[in-house]
Parts: C-alpha cells; sequence; structure tokens
C-alpha cells in the first residue's frame, strides 16, 4: 500500500471514529466514566441492602430477588447509548439496566451482608461469582477476559471467544436496539468516510487539480 493510500485510510477512519463517538456518545465523558467504573466500580451497600431486607443470606436468592427487582433491559433503551456503566443513584432511578446494573446491585448487597464473591468479565458479558452458583453459559470460566476476587487482585487472561454468539449478542445489543435516528446519524458517517479514503479518485478533486 502507497503512502498516500495509508493517509487516506488513516484518515478515513479517525474521521469515522470521531463521528461514531459524537452519534454515540454527545458527551465523551460518559463513556470515559464507564471505562473507569469497569474497573473500579462503585459497589454501594447501603443504596441497595435495604431492598432485600427480606430475603435470607443466601447468595443464590439474593441474586434471583435481584434480577426480579431489576429486570434486564439494553443501555440503548435505559441510557440512550450503546454501552454505560451506571451509579447507583442511576439506578435506583432507572430501575431496570443489563449485567452490569445487576453486577453492581448484587455485589453491593453481598458485601453489605459480607458474603465472599468476586467478579468477571468476557467480551460481551458481567458477573458474579459466589460459592454454590450455577452458571450460564455464557459465564464459564474460560471466557473471561477479567476477574476481580474478593480481596480486589485482577487478573487478565485471554478469553475463549464464541464468535458466532458474540457476534448475534453484539448485533442485539448495539444495533437491533440503536433507536432509528441513532441509525441515520451513524449510517450518514459512512459516505464521507469513503470519501475521504477515494478522494484522491473523485473526478471533482481531480477538476479542481486542472486534471481531465
Amino acid at each position: 500500500m502507497k503512502k498516500k493510500q495509508v493517509y487516506a485510510l488513516l484518515g478515513s477512519v479517525v474521521f469515522f471514529l470521531i463521528w461514531s463517538l459524537y452519534v454515540f456518545y454527545p458527551n465523551p465523558t460518559d463513556l470515559a466514566k464507564s471505562i473507569h467504573r469497569v474497573f473500579n466500580p462503585p459497589i454501594s451497600p447501603a443504596d441497595f441492602d435495604h431492598l432485600f431486607v427480606k430475603i435470607e443470606n443466601d447468595p443464590s436468592f439474593i441474586e434471583l430477588a435481584v434480577k426480579d427487582t431489576f429486570p434486564y433491559q439494553y443501555d440503548w433503551v435505559t441510557y440512550n447509548k450503546p454501552w454505560y456503566f451506571p451509579t447507583p443513584q442511576e439506578i435506583i432511578k432507572k430501575g431496570k439496566g443489563d449485567c452490569k446494573t445487576r453486577l453492581l446491585v448484587l455485589a453491593s448487597v453481598l458485601e453489605a451482608r459480607k458474603i465472599p464473591y468476586s467478579m468477571s468479565a468476557s467480551p460481551t458479558h458481567v458477573w458474579i461469582n459466589y460459592e454454590g452458583r450455577s452458571f450460564a453459559r455464557n459465564e464459564l470460566p474460560e471466557m473471561q477476559i477479567m476477574s476481580v476476587n474478593e480481596y480486589g487482585k485482577r487478573v487478565v487472561t485471554v478469553p475463549k471467544v464464541k464468535w458466532k454468539r458474540s457476534a448475534r449478542l453484539f448485533k442485539e445489543g448495539f444495533w437491533d436496539y440503536m433507536p432509528n435516528e441513532k441509525k441515520t446519524l451513524f449510517l450518514i458517517g459512512v459516505f464521507p468516510s469513503f470519501l475521504i479514503f477515494f478522494w484522491k479518485d473523485f473526478p471533482p478533486h481531480r477538476f479542481l487539480r486542472g486534471q481531465k
């Protein structure tokens, strides 16, 4: 690939990334804060434990109660963003959320009750581990990209990715639930990205340079 082609490709990619960031995160700090919360989840026992006072100290019962109390809902629907890690206050206000919401609530309640737990993350999911837990197919240890034990120690591993399933989940959560106006804006950015890459071959460009 020639040097000019490399620059054209780089310019096209940079434009598309900036445009996508503008479409998906008009306030870029939302993305920065979410990434920070992945590594520093705002666990808050005081905000959530009182919601489950009638649930005995069995983590499996607590987890079921968390799922009933906070129904699953994609971030596009809850926060109008493709991916967002909420605060405890936002969770309480919305009353719904995806696996990140449930992880934060469950971890908060388990911590309040001194029940040992660890946290795991795969490329498409986050979840809580505790003794005796039954795991879903997308929560197997070999799928972990990162885990945090009860002492806060992080371990990063190379996950065994099931590409077909991951692609289906990504399409569902990212594209299928994306609001139509966001889809339109996102696709609008595709045309100028191609234009930047092929600018040297675009007829008006050749005309402006006096070429036939």
